[in-house]
């Protein structure tokens, strides 16, 4: 998908160089042009000694704007993990196993041209495989500095290998180590900035957010995911609804669609899905084996995912609802709440029981939904357990009235990304209580 006139490719030490030299000119003032001492012109013997600052200051006469349509960008500070956010390997998703690949597999092209954007797989110490993107530069992912991210000073900022925190798609490694997931963003940055944007595509939330809303231009679609070993080609709807196939790339299955963002998907600008393969304005995945999947459509948009076809189940034997039974507590309370800007306290259930089976990776876990008409919140158990630890896990009422049933579930994908969770549990029950809230 990629068109080699979008960017060129330079390398990083001529790059490192030119910036080194266009500094020290900075710093070395309008001396450096006009001349050293009376009598003296430096200006010719300068530019004989320094092709590089030679060719830096011609570049400049252009402008920052012709160096960032070759794709010549400085480098910046590289990207940092969110505020707040520390790295566990034994809790979320865990933290990049060593020698995981750091390749970039995909690339696609830009809908405005300049750099591709590009996505690589990172297997993870709690089990997870997932699918990291952003934008390419000198054979590097990151984000530019544009759309209000590092104050839009226009360089390359890296993204490390452990930033995994936000929307990428993410799921457990199957016994062959792969991994079924996918994403739908509508009114992504352009920077490629998927975490903590600087700007918001929803004007409805400056009031909240105080941030400044995205230029429509600097909107994007981003659909991304892994269909697994078996999986052949996408088939996804353009803007003006004409189909186009593209072939999936690696073991994973993997691919990357990047669009400007439409007015109208039946997804508000700004959000996004997580959940199996085929998410977005996905229409169909054609397998090796013959199958098809048909993801029909709803207001513009992929009306459900596709199944993990080729999954080979990790297996635990001789698990049984007896095995894992353990009585429920459940407390009703008022806890601080994050929320998307800020905490509150709220009202919540605090729900414990004794871990009777371990939870090791993200294949397996335990699962807490609470149940009050007419809703059900979903809380996974985002790290590993240990044979008789007391697990603890505060869930909001949300304006819970009347019985409420808590149920704890063992089940497979039981430490995932919480947006991959389904109201359709099929896992073992650990225990069940009713409460009554007033």
């Amino acid at each position: 998908m990629t068109d080699a006139r979008d960017t060129i490719e330079y390398p990083e030490a001529v790059v490192g160089e030119l910036e080194r030299e266009l500094v020290d000119a900075a710093r070395r003032g309008p001396r450096l042009l006009a001349g050293g001492s009376p009598g003296h012109s430096r200006g010719p013997r300068l530019w004989g000694r320094s092709p590089l600052l030679a060719a830096a200051l011609v570049i400049l006469a252009f402008g920052a704007v012709a160096l960032a349509a070759k794709g010549l960008f400085l480098s910046g500070t590289p990207v940092t993990l969110p505020r707040g956010v520390s790295l566990q390997p034994r809790s979320g998703l865990g933290v990049p196993l060593p020698g995981s690949s750091a390749a970039i597999a995909l690339r696609a092209s830009d809908p405005a041209g300049g750099p591709p954007w590009g996505a690589r797989f990172v297997a993870t110490t709690r089990g997870y495989g997932c699918l990291q993107f952003g934008r390419v530069v000198r054979g590097q992912l990151g984000v530019i500095g544009q759309d209000g991210t590092f104050a839009d000073d226009g360089r390359f900022h890296e993204l490390p290998l452990d930033y995994l925190q936000g929307p990428f798609p993410c799921g457990p490694l199957d016994a062959r180590g792969h991994a079924f997931a996918g994403v739908f963003m509508n009114g992504t940055p352009a920077s490629g900035q998927v975490v903590e944007e600087a700007c918001t595509a929803r004007e409805g939330l400056t009031h909240t957010s105080q941030l400044p809303v995205c230029p429509r231009a600097d909107q994007r679609l981003v659909t991304a995911g892994m269909a697994g070993p078996l999986a052949r080609s996408i088939t996804y709807a353009g803007p003006g609804g004409q189909l186009h196939t593209l072939a999936t790339v690696g073991p994973q299955g993997a691919y990357l669609i990047v669009e400007r963002a439409p007015a109208h998907l039946g997804l508000e600008a700004g959000e996004y899905q997580l959940g199996g393969p085929g998410m977005g304005t996905i229409r169909r995945i054609t397998y090796r084996n013959g199958q098809i999947c048909n993801t029909g459509q709803e207001l513009g948009r992929t009306a459900r995912a596709c199944p993990p076809v080729g999954e080979q189940p990790v297996l635990q034997p001789g698990l049984s609802a007896a095995g894992v039974a353990s009585p429920v507590s459940v407390v009703l309370a008022r806890r601080p709440v994050r929320l998307r800007y800020k905490s509150e306290m709220l009202p919540v259930f605090v729900i414990s029981f004794r871990a009777r089976v371990p939870v090791t990776s993200g294949a397996f876990g335990y699962f807490v939904m609470v149940t009050c008409r007419p809703t059900t919140e979903l809380g996974p158990i985002l790290a590993d357990v240990r044979r008789g630890q007391i697990v603890t896990k505060v869930v909001p009422q949300n304006g819970c009235r009347g019985a409420a049933q808590v149920q704890v579930l063992y089940e497979r994908e039981g430490g995932g990304h919480e947006p991959m969770f389904s109201l359709n549990r099929a896992g073992l029950i650990v225990g069940t209580r009713t409460v009554i809230v007033h």
